[in-house]
Parts: C-alpha cells; sequence; structure tokens
C-alpha cells in the first residue's frame, strides 16, 4: 500500500515538472516570436557647426522607455524597438533639441540615423554676490 501511495506522488510530480516544462517552453517560444518583430536605430550625432561628434547626448524613442546615450565618438545604438514608424529625441546640455520624425523601423533592419545639433547659448538669471567688510 505504501509502495502505491509512493509511486502515486512520483507520477504527479513527474506530471507537474512535464506540464511546467511545456508551459515555459510555449511562453519562451512567443518572447522569441515576439523579438523577431523588432528593429534598430542606430546613429551618430554632431555638432552642426564644427562637424565634430556629440559625447553624451541623449538619444530618446519617444513614447518609449528606449534610449541611449552617444559614445565617445557620436555613435549611438537603440536595439528592440517595435516595427513601425517613431519620433526620436536628441537632447544635450548646449545644444538645441532635436526631435527627428517618421524614423520607420522594420523588422531587423537598423535604421541610421546622423544629426547635427545645433549649439544654444544658455541663459540664466542674473546673480548679484555682495560682500561687506566686518
Amino acid at each position: 500500500m505504501v509502495f502505491v501511495q509512493k509511486k502515486f506522488i512520483y507520477h504527479s510530480r513527474f506530471k507537474f515538472i512535464l506540464i511546467s516544462l511545456f508551459i515555459l517552453s510555449f511562453f519562451i517560444g512567443l518572447n522569441a516570436q515576439s523579438n523577431n518583430e523588432t528593429g534598430k536605430i542606430a546613429g551618430i550625432i554632431i555638432d552642426k557647426s564644427t562637424g565634430d561628434p556629440v559625447i553624451g547626448a541623449n538619444v530618446l524613442v519617444e513614447g518609449t522607455i528606449l534610449g541611449s546615450a552617444t559614445d565617445l565618438d557620436g555613435y549611438f545604438s537603440i536595439p528592440d524597438i517595435k516595427v513601425g514608424e517613431h519620433t526620436v529625441s536628441v537632447q544635450m546640455m548646449g545644444y538645441a533639441e532635436t526631435k527627428i520624425t517618421n524614423v520607420e523601423v522594420k523588422k531587423g533592419e537598423t535604421a541610421n540615423l546622423e544629426v547635427a545639433l545645433r549649439p544654444e547659448i544658455l541663459q540664466g538669471d542674473v546673480i548679484v554676490v555682495e560682500a561687506r567688510a566686518i
């Protein structure tokens, strides 16, 4: 009687593990399939007046949480972007924000951008510092 109960318990565990593996492989397959429905945006950001690369500029895909910063050569790459048209925003201190609309991302391909940022003078409030002799 004890042998039959142990056999039943092992059989139930085996079924549970088998079903769990099947469900897990199903979701892994769905994830792999959904990854095929993405593309990439990559490119370079340069200074419009000098042609030099802009280091550390923020490149964001609007309406998503996806983005990147440019490297020492001004290059960036943003993977896993859903297929379709997107707006890309480029921001950097000391430059005017630039938006590129209608960036077409195609399945498994890279949309290449070259963006020239226009330098912009930052203006702030006047600060007056006074000193008095003691």
